[in-house]
């Protein structure tokens, strides 16, 4: 048996720790889908650069991308874009896009994240794979995957489009996803202008 055998204990050992982080995110997934569509999602509004923002998920994801064969594009803007919106849920939002393009984009892509003014918003795409047409209409849809045969990675529950963009549309904005196959995946967040500061 398993007692007698430490390697193959082991390997039980963390298949079932694997297993039950992946169940727990999964739950709380679905807890956080419940709260966006009972609009319980509090927001902690504050003024936010988008700047960081992008900043900050280029910083955190990079050494992901090049573990996956992808690079990212050079960021540099020099003037501020900010809004009022709760930058743990913005950044929450823009780490599942930069995510989704690692895991599902193909090595050798570039990742692109950026900021607009007009109306304020951040944009992550890619040149890589793109998601087909017929798919792209249900991506936003609980558990749907464009490609039934690709695995996700232990960190995709299926429900992380669902909460991005029901996280933008608790800021009063929205996420648009636009994409063709062999050409590659662009995601557009933009915020109310009514949100925006002076800056």
């Amino acid at each position: 048996g398993l007692a007698e055998q430490p390697e193959r204990r082991a390997e039980a050992l963390a298949y079932m720790r694997d297993s039950t982080g992946r169940m727990k995110r999964l739950v709380n997934d679905l807890l956080e889908v419940a709260r966006l569509d009972l609009h319980e999602i509090p927001l902690s509004r504050s003024p936010v650069d988008l700047r960081d923002i992008v900043e900050d998920a280029v910083n955190s994801h990079r050494a992901a991308a090049e573990q996956a064969g992808l690079r990212f594009a050079p960021f540099a803007d020099d003037e501020a874009v900010m809004v009022e919106a709760d930058a743990l849920r913005l950044s929450q939002v823009v780490d599942n896009l930069v995510e989704n393009a690692i895991s599902y984009a193909g090595s050798g892509t570039e990742i692109r994240v950026s900021v607009t003014r007009e109306p304020p918003g951040i944009v992550v795409e890619d040149n890589g794979v793109g998601i087909p047409a017929q798919h792209l209409p249900f991506v936003f849809d609980p558990f749907y995957r464009a490609d039934q045969a690709r695995t996700p990675g232990e960190n995709h529950s299926g429900l992380g489009l669902r909460i991005a963009r029901g996280l933008m549309e608790a800021h009063g904005g929205t996420l648009e996803l636009e994409s063709a196959e062999g050409k590659g995946t662009r995601a557009v967040l933009t915020l109310p202008r009514g949100t925006a500061g002076d800056a």
